[in-house]
């Protein structure tokens, strides 16, 4: 059975299932507690918190909190936990091991209006309301104090926002490499402060400055450029709020010293001799020619704004025929009806799996995957028996532990069953044992082990 995970700091809680309140003792940190029916529901709330603490993906984390509480009505907690996600709050912990509240994004309505934070007042009990009270409080000031960086970036622009994973000395020196070329080229660019690498005692109030500025540079930003360098490009912040903020006008570019992934408009090799100039040509074809966007701290220019109104005019117009473009074809049952895949995978490789699907959806193709996928409340069996039948294709992510994994073993034979499609999506090199080599008989399978992206392209040809 998962444990509940603490929502400030997201390490495991010793609860018990009476307990309504806990103090953390890794953040030490005092919390309210839900009461959930289910492991799955465990699973949502832990993963709802986990987008909101390591991602910032606030959107994601304050749908899975709205599903838990379609089938938790009553559930007072999970009120408060969607005003935690809504107003984009996560802890900074001082070396002193205390714990402060900032707010990733500046948001106008206060908290005591704030619906679903009523709901939970309404609902708690004594301890609850006087912890959500006081916390609710010191959240509250502090977004009171954030309303001078609402539009902090009004009537100027920024061409690239740059992201990346994990923090190392070479990346960091990297991105200032990349800010040097890029600002050269006159391109301006937003990239995290480092200060906050080398003066972990920063004050609390200039980190709150710095988020601010990373939300409002997100919702303005013409492109997100991803350092791919060392791991995966989706693991912090600005990734994620450029995302939420311009949604399918969202135009990624990366530099990898990996495969190269589909995912991406543009993708330059890092460490080829000319890499800087491809890299400035890659945000050239991507969002134009410098001056396209103002730098921040140029002089107004009205040619230009007359020149930026009329490019958004068009684009605008461009989006509506595209639309109904799109939406003619699926009225007729043509090509671009949405494809369904689900993903059966082992626990173990959740990660891997999760990777896979994100990619997938951004290529618009729907993916079912539990426990995620699972509205709260269900009966579990049920709800996996039914996504199979429903789904065109079902991505195996084939292993050593999954072909020991008896939900894994069932699913592929209900697919089989049901004659849905089955595509093995091979992580190791791992050789297939009886029962699976009985199963998977005249099916081709991906190999993905050491080249991820190319083995996804071929996912993606199979899917069509």
């Amino acid at each position: 059975m998962e444990k509940l995970r603490c929502k400030i700091c997201g390490a495991e809680l010793n609860t018990k299932p009476h307990f309504t309140y806990i103090t953390c003792k890794n953040c030490g940190m005092e919390q309210t507690l839900p009461r959930l029916k289910s492991e799955p529901e465990v699973v949502i709330y832990n993963a709802a918190h986990r987008d909101r603490i390591l991602t910032n993906d606030f959107i994601l984390s304050r749908e899975k909190m709205d599903n838990l509480w379609r089938f938790n009505a009553k559930e007072a907690d999970l009120g408060y936990d969607m005003m935690l996600a809504q107003y984009g709050v996560v802890y900074y912990q001082l070396p002193d091991k205390t714990s402060y509240p900032i707010l990733a994004k500046y948001v106008d309505t206060p908290i005591p209006l704030y619906e679903p934070y009523q709901r939970a007042l309404q609902l708690g009990n004594d301890k609850q309301i006087a912890i959500w009270k006081k916390q609710a409080k010191e959240i509250e000031d502090i977004r009171k104090k954030c309303a001078p960086y609402k539009d902090y970036y009004k009537d100027e622009k920024v061409d690239v926002l740059i992201d990346w994973a994990y923090d190392t000395d070479e990346v960091a020196e990297l991105a200032e490499e990349i800010i040097k070329e890029l600002n050269k080229a006159g391109y301006y660019t937003f990239a995290r402060n480092r200060i906050f690498k080398y003066k972990p005692d920063v004050d609390v109030s200039d980190r709150q400055h710095f988020m601010m500025q990373r939300y409002e540079a997100a919702k303005i930003a013409k492109c997100c450029l991803c350092l791919n360098v060392n791991e995966l490009f989706r693991g912090y912040g600005f990734f994620c709020l450029y995302s939420a903020e311009h949604k399918d006008d969202a135009k990624f570019i990366e530099l990898t010293s990996l495969e190269p992934s589909p995912f991406f408009k543009e993708s330059v090799l890092f460490g080829e001799a000319d890499w800087k100039k491809q890299l400035v040509e890659a945000v050239r074809k991507v969002i134009g020619p410098p001056g396209s966007a103002k730098a921040l701290g140029a002089s107004a220019d009205s040619d230009d704004d007359e020149d930026d109104a009329d490019m958004t005019a068009a684009l605008e117009e461009m989006r509506k025929l595209r639309e109904t473009v799109r939406d003619a074809i699926k009225s007729l049952g043509g090509a671009e009806a949405s494809k369904s895949v689900f993903i059966s995978y082992s626990s173990r490789e959740t990660a891997e799996a999760r990777k896979v699907k994100d990619l997938l959806e951004k290529e618009g193709i729907s993916c079912w995957m539990a426990p995620e996928s699972i509205p709260a409340g269900s009966d579990y069996g049920n709800e996996i028996a039914n996504a199979i039948r429903t789904a065109d294709f079902v991505v195996v992510m084939l292993s050593a532990n999954s072909q020991s994994s008896k939900w894994v073993s069932k699913e592929v034979d209900f697919a089989l069953k049901y004659d849905r499609t089955v595509i093995p999506f091979q992580l190791d090199d791992s050789e297939l044992t009886p029962a699976f080599d009985f199963r998977l008989t005249d099916v081709q399978r991906i190999y993905a082990s050491g080249r991820f992206y190319e083995a996804f392209s071929e996912l993606l040809k199979r899917i069509g």
